[in-house]
Order: structure tokens, then sequence, then C-alpha cells
């Protein structure tokens, strides 16, 4: 039997074990659940002093890892399988979204935070070497995961100077590189979240950050929070997560979240669940302006703190329409629309019905949505002149919202 320690701070929340039939276990540790300020670190997995199931353990635990080809491109370069999810979280658990720390059995869990500068030169070179080291493992210091598909380097950054986080210490920014298989995709990315910010809706602050000529985005860690002159983690967990869900699973189309499971899963536990109901909606109507299809239930996560759980802000907002190559089925229908480009009136009356919210206040956000990007991405637009992927964008923005105004 192997086990990894889950830490939350100085604390061991719990273990999380494998047997040799490859069975997953995770359990609550004892003095965790006699903590005064004790909490579950997910819905899927309540405070309880059994054990829980190898899907549940499962579930939760490799949602914290990476996906797709940085998931294959990290196995290999660590020579594990890329199926081997366990010995993946063993490798690279030292600092995952959120405040967990995931460590093998008997390493010490280190609580000072430790930082390296690095060089624009130096930095220049991880970014070209990702793909055969996709994970920054320098000095051998370094064990850090991120979840998704797109390449992303945590970092340290403060008075405009970059540092690596050693061993297990806190990263305050997410850096994703410039992509060679779409091009433009940071500016399209950066654009959106500019775009989401002007309107209204709660994200990360962004900028970009020009490595020897190339741009990079540079992403604000909301899952950070400054203590006492020390940052923090703060604990989060996406709504696969919360739902039990494998990523791997996370579209609708292969039994993942749907958007009604969503909004009643932000009902039901929110705090504050009436504002964070609107949010919601508003993210799902903001996406379907910009042509974002890839809106799936690993962009929405629940934010922990000592006034309760809170939709967190959102990320990744991207206009994948903006690609020809990449598909226009939505990762979560919209009022039983499965294509980006087939959302009609209907569709939004249907989504309101089928989460008993009323179909006029539904389509009021939707409209109010549509009248304020029109309006901020026309005057944002200007400060990206000459660049093809924002005007591909912005043409997109005013073809969907044209559609998605008619009375159908």
């Amino acid at each position: 039997m192997e086990k990894l320690n889950v830490f939350f701070q100085e604390n061991t929340v719990g273990f999380l074990e494998i047997n040799d039939d490859q069975i997953w276990k995770f359990k609550y540790s004892p003095k965790w659940l006699s903590f005064k300020n004790k909490f579950p670190i997910s819905i899927s997995l309540p405070l309880q002093e059994s054990g829980f199931s190898h899907k549940l353990s499962l579930s939760f635990f490799s949602n914290l890892l990476p996906e797709g080809d940085v998931r294959a491109q990290v196995a290999d370069y660590f020579n594990i399988s890329q199926d081997n999810s366990y010995a993946l979280l063993k490798a690279i658990g030292g600092d995952c979204a959120g405040a967990l720390t995931v460590l093998p059995d008997g390493e010490p869990r280190d609580l000072h935070n430790d930082y390296r500068l690095i060089s624009l030169d130096e930095m220049d070179s991880m970014i070209q070497n990702l793909s055969t080291k996709p994970i920054l493992v320098a000095d051998g210091h370094i064990r850090l995961s991120l979840a998704g598909a797109q390449q992303k380097i945590p970092v340290f950054y403060k008075d405009e100077k970059i540092m690596l986080p050693l061993k297990n210490s806190v990263s305050t920014h997410i850096f994703k590189p410039s992509n060679l298989r779409f091009p433009g995709l940071i500016e399209n990315e950066f654009f959106c979240m500019k775009l989401a910010k002007s309107i209204g809706l709660d994200v990360p602050e962004v900028c970009l950050l020009n490595i020897k000529g190339t741009n990079g985005l540079l992403i604000d860690r909301y899952d950070r929070t400054l203590i006492d002159d020390r940052w923090t983690r703060v604990h989060q967990e996406d709504f696969c997560q919360a739902l039990g869900i494998v990523s791997h699973n996370k579209y609708q189309s292969e039994g993942g979240p749907s958007v009604e499971e969503c909004i009643s899963l932000t009902r039901e536990f929110s705090s504050n669940s009436i504002s964070d109901v609107k949010r919601l909606i508003n993210w799902i109507c903001f996406n379907s302006i910009i042509g974002n299809a890839d809106a799936h239930a690993k962009n929405i996560s629940f934010l922990y703190n000592n006034n309760g759980i809170k939709l967190a802000p959102f990320y990744d907002l991207v206009s994948t329409v903006a690609y020809s190559g990449l598909s226009k089925r939505l990762a979560m229908k919209i009022g039983g629309a499965k294509e980006i480009n087939n959302i009609y009136k209907k569709n939004w009356i249907l989504l309101a019905e089928s989460v008993d919210l009323k179909p006029d206040l539904v389509l009021r956000l939707k409209n109010e949505m549509i009248d304020m990007v029109l309006k901020e991405s026309k005057k944002l637009s200007k400060e990206f002149k000459g660049m093809s992927i924002i005007d591909d964008i912005c043409k997109l923005v005013e073809k969907n919202a044209l559609r998605l105004s008619k009375e159908l």
C-alpha cells in the first residue's frame, strides 16, 4: 500500500492511498476531523471518518493534474505512464491549484517560501524547451502541478521580476507562453479577459509580458492571498471535482456536467447563491457572444474562505470559434443547443425553464450582455490595431450579437 500525504498549510488533511490493484482511497486524518477550522476539501468528499471510494478519490485528485499533450509530455519527462495519475501526482503535487499540497509519505512539509530570480534569457530558454521539459524541475527543487491542456508556468512575480518558486513554495501568478499551434492565442485570451473585466465579469488581472520579442500572458492567481506580508494558498475546487467527475469526462457529450447541473450546484452550495447564479448566467452569455465553445465545468470553480463558498473569478476566456479548425460543438449545451452557432431565443427560454428561472430574467441578462460586449469590444479593439486575431474576434462578436438578438 503506497501513501501520499495531503496538506493544508501546516495541517495534515488526510491520506491518499493506492493498493496493488490500483484502487485509490482518500481518508481524512483524525487530527483534521478534530481541528477547529476543519472543512471538507470537496463537496464530493464530505467530512467523515471512513475512507472514500476509488471513483470519488480519483475524480478529485486526478483533476489536479495536467491534461492532453501537456500530461503526455510531463509523463514522458518523468518516465511515467501518462495513465498513471497516482505516480504523476506523487511527482508534481507540490504546488497545485487551490490550497492543497500533495507529497510522498515521509517527505517533510516545508512552509518556508523560497524563490530564485530568473532572467528573461533563462525564461525564454524554458519556454523554448517546454515541449521536452514541460514542468519546471530546475535544480531538482521545483514540483508544480497545474490542471488544463495548455502549457503553463507557475511563477512568483513582483516589481516586474520573475522568480521560480522552489520546492513547495507559493506561486503568485501563472505564465502562459505563446502557442505555435494557435497563432495569437495569448492575445486572444488577453483581449477576452480584458473585455470580460470591462463589462463587469469577475476575472483575475492579466497582462501581456514580452519575453525576448514574444508575448506571454501573466495571470494573477486568485487562489493566493497575502496575509501579514506572507503569500498563502486559498482552497478551491473546480466543478468536475465538486461533482465527482474525472477530467477526461469534462465535456457534457462524454458524461460531463451540464449547465443545469452547474447552476444547481451553485444554488445549493454557494454562500451567496442568488448573486452567483446570476454571475454564472452572465458567464454563459459572455461565452456565447465571444464564441467560446470550450466553456466546460473545469473552467468554473468554487473558492473557499472564512465567509463560506462562492464562485471563483472566471478564467480561460478565449474565442475558440476564431480558429476554423476548432470544433463549434458546445462543451455544455445551452437550452438544448449543441453548437455555438445554433443558440437562439428559444434556447435561452428552455435554459431558464430548466433551472427554475424566469425566462424574462435570462433574456434580459443576455440582451444587456450583448449591448455591453458590443460597446466595449469596439472600444478595446482600438488598442490592438493591426492584430488580425482581434479583428476576427470583433467581427465574430458582431455576428454573434446579431444572431443572439433575433426573436427566434
